[in-house]
């Protein structure tokens, strides 16, 4: 399965938009988990269903099943991915959680195919096709690099118009414009924060990843990774330390997602230990981080 973040594109909270299928991931290459990657040469068989049933986590959560949680009525290949619009069922008894788990950023997109319809390159980890058949809600991401798209995309204009507060870091040698921020605006890196002052955790997600990537001196992408990692660490230990996002959940009659799922199949065991270990090292890490004094960055 492929995730990406999503967001409410409108003010009753009943719409949402995102990326179902990511053209870049966190590995060489671009790849994700897997070694795998979408291209837009990637066929996704989209006349094949005006619509698509939104369900929870691919049918693998034992009290949602294969409960239909809302209608994905929109799919367009961008340049960053194939973005999906989704329309909520308002009247579901779940939707109040999914409503709130998504208001937390800790929700995703997860495009689902059949598995004997995939076509992949094996060697060099391109998939060639992958019918869509069905598009989940999970909140275990597998791909750092997912962004949020559609009506919620933050544009360029967007970007620019931010506070220089909404930025990780910003490089010395320019000058101040007549609202206070820093122009050239090429000197401001990694937007974490909405307009409002408001830590959005896509974004945060998005620039941890995107450090290591970056041109900047390594000095100063570890102590920008220290801050990334500390805020998070922070912005969990204040949604009251759930691990998995999935206690509004649990409080309504449902469980936590299990391992995320693949074309049907779950996780290779190997993988899913691998996983636990490092998700186990990361939250050691990250407590300890959110212990220490970390530098502004700027």
């Amino acid at each position: 399965m492929r995730f990406a973040a999503v967001k409410f594109s409108d003010s009753e909270e009943t719409v949402i938009s995102g990326l179902a299928a990511p053209f870049d991931g966190p590995f060489e290459g671009g790849k994700d988990l897997d070694g795998e990657y979408f291209t837009k040469a990637t066929d996704f068989a989209l006349n094949w269903y005006d619509e698509l049933p939104l369900i929870f986590h691919h049918g693998h959560d034992p009290f949602l099943e294969t409960d239909v949680v809302g209608k994905v009525r929109k799919r367009s290949v961008t340049d960053a991915g194939l973005w999906a619009e989704a329309q909520l069922d308002a009247s579901g008894k779940y939707f109040t959680a999914i409503r709130d788990l998504i208001k937390k950023g800790k929700l995703y997109f997860s495009s689902g195919s059949v598995g004997h319809l995939v076509e992949t390159d094996h060697k060099s980890g391109e998939i060639l096709r992958w019918p869509m058949v069905e598009i989940s809600l999970t909140p275990t991401p597998s791909n750092l690099f997912a962004t949020v798209s559609g009506k919620a995309v933050w544009t360029t204009a967007f970007v620019n118009s931010l506070p220089d507060s909404a930025f990780l870091y910003i490089e010395d040698g320019g000058t101040k414009d007549d609202e206070g921020k820093t122009v050239p605006r090429t000197l401001r890196h990694f937007p974490y924060k909405d307009s409002g002052g408001k830590v959005d955790l896509p974004h945060l997600r998005n620039a941890l990843a995107r450090i290591p990537q970056s041109s900047l001196p390594q000095d100063v992408q570890d102590r920008l990774t220290k801050k990334a990692q500390s805020i998070l660490a922070g912005e969990n230990a204040d949604d009251g330390k759930s691990a998995h996002g999935t206690s509004e959940l649990r409080r309504t009659g449902g469980t936590g997602a299990a391992v995320a799922t693949k074309t049907g199949r779950m996780l290779s065991k190997a993988n899913e230990t691998e996983l636990r270990t490092a998700l186990m090292a990361l939250t050691k890490v990250l407590d300890q981080l959110s212990k220490e004094e970390v530098p502004d960055g700027n």
